[in-house]
């Protein structure tokens, strides 16, 4: 049961319709710097802690981690480049990083998308990201604002592929309905067709 556990994490699958190697398991990061929800550095855990889950995650095989730049108000993000920077040795196999843009009401262009990808990739040390992701939808904008920023992030190679987080149906069609106009930039990750238990049931007859 031990040696299938460890292939498991060994193996690699592609990321939605991407060419991007992944490990089935990934590594979330919301507790990474948050206080409010997660007490972190008040006692239960700190730094010392995350650097050694890190290691010991990266020596098991996982090459998967998830931020966001709302997780610890940025904290996340910047713990984490310091873990892959200061990481020795080096993982076997390069470690993919995901972030999540939260769309605030005060966010009113799509242009704000890609400077806060900016703000982020600084704060994690890279000069891309692999996925970048709207983290949820928040009005009042709608959907098609920040699939267009989207686009804009991966026309300028700040990503490698985009999606979509806690969207409802109608939203991830909005936003496919944006990346299948736009021939010029493709949107690896949203080419992916909705899962059927995310479906919406259709009404009888």
């Amino acid at each position: 049961m031990a040696e299938a556990s460890e292939q498991l994490i060994l193996d690699r699958v592609p990321l939605g319709s991407t060419s991007i190697r992944i490990s089935p398991l990934g590594i979330g990061t919301w507790q990474w710097g948050d206080r409010m929800f997660w007490n972190y550095g008040q006692g239960e855990f700190n730094d010392a802690d995350l650097r050694a889950g890190f290691r010991a995650a990266v020596a098991a095989g996982i090459n998967f981690f998830d931020t966001a730049e709302v997780y610890g108000s940025g904290r996340s993000e910047t713990l984490l480049g310091e873990f892959m920077r200061s990481d020795n040795p080096p993982p076997a196999s390069p470690l993919v990083v995901a972030t999540k843009f939260m769309p605030y009401p005060w966010r009113l262009s799509r242009k704000e998308l890609v400077k806060a990808l900016r703000h982020s990739l600084k704060r994690l040390g890279l000069d891309h990201v692999d996925l970048y992701q709207v983290h949820q939808p928040i009005p009042p904008l709608p959907p098609e604002t920040w699939a267009a920023g989207l686009a804009d992030a991966l026309g300028e190679g700040l990503v490698r592929a985009v999606g979509v987080s806690n969207y409802s149906e109608d939203w991830m069609r909005r936003t496919q309905a944006v990346r299948a106009k736009d021939k010029q930039r493709t949107c690896p990750a949203l080419r992916r067709p909705l899962a059927p238990e995310i479906r919406a049931p259709q009404p009888p007859g």
